[in-house]
């Protein structure tokens, strides 16, 4: 049996366990595949990166905070065998860029997952509660805030720093108790788990690179001639920050993309002129941006994308206005935020898909279309449908 280094903390009623080898994560491991629901948190750090790195990963059972340290770590296969352990609840906070983590260090994501943002929201709390305020509001317990910007790389951890990701999970953990209890007494517990199963499938990675331009700011502005290459230059950028894992704007800002696009330069020079282009990008690949550019000039018609509608644009007013009233509505009967139900953003890009699809049936794209939540939008579906 391998021996786990202890350090309790004189503050807190849990003891802290520091996981450092592989054989001692196996030893964790092999307990946790018989518990019911496990927390977890992570500790990253990304300031220069594409990717975030992780500094620390914690769990906490109920008894024991382990705290892993992934610097030390080289198999992950235990660890991953919990995760997707179907019989073990895996619970955590907020955790889209937790799920990145995972993403980037094991390959894999947890499931099932529980998201307590998500579950204070159907508890009628406020919509995307941070954790201290949910720790604050539930268990009447401010935690403290004197590491949020730590360096999580750095070696060997403070005991501010154990401390700050120990309480991370072990708040967790009993924030999760209270949230369930009302949360099966309000019936929605089932809804937490499908909200929370589809984070997965919206992770910045999740989305193909050539679907980015949606997220370029003012590509609406764009003709569809413009849009096909910028479609092309915001997809090149992705693949550049995957590959090198470096920040999409280090690479070219958005505006810049957004003026090649319109100026659609055919010489080095021409695109070294456009502002905001870093000189080192152009002389390495200036090139292929050039080509890019070519290929959107020569694109056939029937292959250039459909322009982005215009935010709130008049046609789309009165069923933008129908869905808003009927979303609100179910908000309300519910006791929740309307945007726990449909967020405007995902109002605003429904009616849009639908008015460019030609109308037919209002249809909720995947990452949003929980069973909960298609069954309690089908009748002003109808409603705005009919208008």
């Amino acid at each position: 049996m391998y021996h786990l280094s202890e350090l309790t903390l004189p503050d807190t009623e849990f003891d802290l366990c520091q996981v450092g080898s592989d054989e001692e994560l196996a030893q964790v491991c092999a307990a946790w595949q018989h518990l019911e629901v496990l927390a977890i948190d992570t500790e990253f750090v990304r300031r220069r990166t594409f990717y975030p790195i992780a500094g620390l990963l914690q769990c906490y059972d109920g008894r024991q905070v382990v705290i892993i340290d992934p610097l030390d770590i080289a198999d992950w296969e235990p660890l991953k065998q919990v995760l997707r352990n179907s019989a073990v609840l895996k619970v955590m906070h907020s955790c889209g860029e937790d799920l990145e983590v995972f993403c980037r260090l094991l390959d894999c994501l947890p499931a099932p997952l529980f998201d307590t943002q998500i579950a204070a929201g159907f508890c009628g709390m406020r919509p995307a509660m941070g954790y201290h305020g949910l720790v604050s509001e539930l268990l009447q317990h401010d935690l403290p805030k004197d590491q949020t910007q730590s360096d999580w790389l750095a070696r060997p951890l403070s005991r501010e720093q154990l401390r700050y990701a120990a309480h991370d999970v072990y708040y967790l953990y009993a924030a999760y108790q209270l949230l369930a209890e009302r949360l099966r007494g309000l019936g929605r517990f089932e809804w937490v788990l499908q909200e929370s199963a589809a984070l997965g499938t919206t992770l910045p990675t999740a989305v193909p690179p050539e679907d980015c331009y949606r997220r370029l700011k003012g590509a609406w502005r764009l003709s569809r001639r413009e849009l096909a290459i910028a479609r092309d230059l915001c997809a090149w950028r992705e693949r550049q920050a995957r590959e090198h894992d470096r920040p999409r704007n280090w690479i070219v800002k958005d505006a810049t993309l957004l003026a090649i696009a319109r100026q659609q330069p055919t010489s080095l020079s021409a695109l070294a002129a456009i502002e905001g282009m870093p000189a080192t990008t152009v002389r390495k690949q200036g090139e292929p941006l050039l080509q890019l550019v070519g290929e959107g000039r020569s694109v056939s018609a029937e292959r250039l994308p459909p322009a982005l509608p215009r935010p709130g644009a008049p046609a789309h007013k009165e069923w933008l206005a129908a869905l808003r009233r009927g979303v609100e509505a179910c908000a309300e009967r519910l006791g929740i935020a309307a945007e726990l139900v449909l967020s405007r953003r995902q109002q605003e890009s429904l009616v849009s898909d639908w008015v460019g699809n030609g109308g037919g049936r209002l249809k909720l794209p995947a990452a949003t279309a929980a069973p909960w939540r298609a069954e309690l939008l089908q009748s002003v579906f109808n409603q705005v449908e009919g208008l």
